[in-house]
C-alpha cells in the first residue's frame, strides 16, 4: 500500500515538474485569523523546483478588523486555496529559474497600506532531488516481487531461495509454506 502511494506521489512529481516549465502552480492554507497573527502555508511549483513557504502576518489587536478585508479578502476562518496561472506575456510575470538546487530564503517586511508585519521562509528544492524518495518504496517492492515470481517458478522457497524439490509442502530452512499448498491437519 505504502509503495502504491509513494509511486502515485513520484509520477504527481513528474507531472508537476514537466508542467512548471509553462504554469506556476500552488495550493495554499490559510490558517484562521486569531487575535494578533494568521498562519498560511503554501506549495508552489517553479521551473525544475518545489517551493514551501511559511508565512506568519502579525498585527496589532487594534488593526485585525481592516486586516481581514485587506490582506485577507474578508475571510477570518481558515480555508484553502489553489492557484494556476501561465508564464508569458499574457500570464503570471518572467519565468524565474533557480539555479541551486537546494535553499532557505527568509524575509520580513511591510507594506504602505497594509496592517500586518510578515515574517515568511521559504524552503526550495530541486525536484530531481525528490524523486528518489518517491521511487525508492517501488523500486524495492518490485525487486522483491520478481526474486518471489522467480524462485516460485524455479521451485524454490519464495522466503529464503532453498530448493524445494525434496520437501514440497514446507521448506526445511526458514519453515515457509508454499503458496498453493494446504497443511494437513494432524
Amino acid at each position: 500500500m505504502l509503495a502504491g502511494v509513494s509511486l502515485v506521489l513520484g509520477l504527481a512529481l513528474i507531472v508537476l515538474w514537466a508542467s512548471s516549465y509553462w504554469l506556476h502552480l500552488s495550493l495554499t492554507y490559510w490558517g484562521s485569523v486569531g487575535p494578533n497573527n494568521q498562519r498560511s502555508y503554501q506549495l508552489r511549483s517553479l521551473p525544475n523546483h518545489l517551493t514551501v513557504e511559511f508565512m506568519d502576518n502579525i498585527f496589532p489587536p487594534a488593526n485585525r478588523n481592516d486586516y481581514i478585508p485587506t490582506r485577507n479578502e474578508g475571510f477570518s476562518e481558515s480555508r484553502w486555496e489553489t492557484n494556476v496561472n501561465r508564464y508569458g506575456p499574457q500570464g503570471f510575470g518572467p519565468r524565474q529559474v533557480p539555479t541551486e538546487w537546494f535553499y532557505i530564503y527568509s524575509s520580513a517586511g511591510k507594506a504602505v497600506a497594509d496592517p500586518a508585519i510578515y515574517y515568511s521562509t521559504w524552503i526550495i528544492i530541486a525536484d530531481w532531488l525528490i524523486a528518489p524518495v518517491f521511487f525508492t518504496l517501488p523500486a524495492i517492492w518490485w525487486r522483491q516481487w520478481f526474486i518471489r515470481r522467480k524462485r516460485h517458478g524455479l521451485g524454490l522457497c519464495e522466503k529464503c531461495g532453498y530448493d524445494l524439490r525434496a520437501t514440497p509442502d514446507r521448506c526445511p530452512e526458514c519453515g515457509t509454506i508454499p503458496a498453493g499448498v494446504v497443511e494437513k491437519a494432524t
